[in-house]
């Protein structure tokens, strides 16, 4: 019986260790969120050095490079406030789902775990196809063997 690879457990939930998976997002969003602000800040700082530029050289406050660098600072605030939302939409999602290929396999091993302490017949053990660290399964699955044999031949 290997109830930790049924159907019903293939990815229904994504949350499967939240505190992990949510502090895993949470990290990567203040890292891109850093990081996006840099830029930000960088390309804002840039651009307003053309508006300083036009007025070392004398334009007046209405000319029309003014108003250029003017639309060009608010195109650029929109395209950054969209290119944030969908950076931090994918970290999201990316997010959940890498921390998902971590999260279930400890989670199916220490279910595993639980199963043979209690002295239930267990099957080897299989994460899913792409969960991380496939060799822990195999190994855990050589020391299961090996127990077992151990404990045939010692009575």
């Amino acid at each position: 019986m290997n109830f930790l690879y049924s159907a019903e457990n293939l990815r229904s939930n994504y949350l499967i260790n939240p505190k992990f998976q949510l502090a895993f997002i949470a990290y990567a969003s203040a890292t891109a969120g850093l990081a996006l602000g840099l830029i930000f800040v960088a390309s804002l700082v840039f651009i307003l050095k053309f508006r300083t530029l036009g007025a070392d050289i004398g334009l007046p406050a209405d000319h029309f490079y003014h108003h250029v660098i003017g639309s060009q600072v608010s195109a650029m605030i929109a395209t950054f406030v969209l290119v944030s939302l969908l950076v931090f939409a994918l970290i999201i999602a990316s997010g959940v789902l890498l921390s998902h290929w971590v999260a279930g396999p400890i989670h199916r091993l220490h279910e595993h775990m639980q199963a043979v302490a209690r002295g239930e017949s267990v099957e080897p053990m299989e994460f899913r196809r792409n969960d991380c660290f496939p060799e822990v399964a195999e190994a855990y699955n050589q020391v299961l063997l090996r127990l077992a044999e151990r404990s045939r031949s010692n009575p």
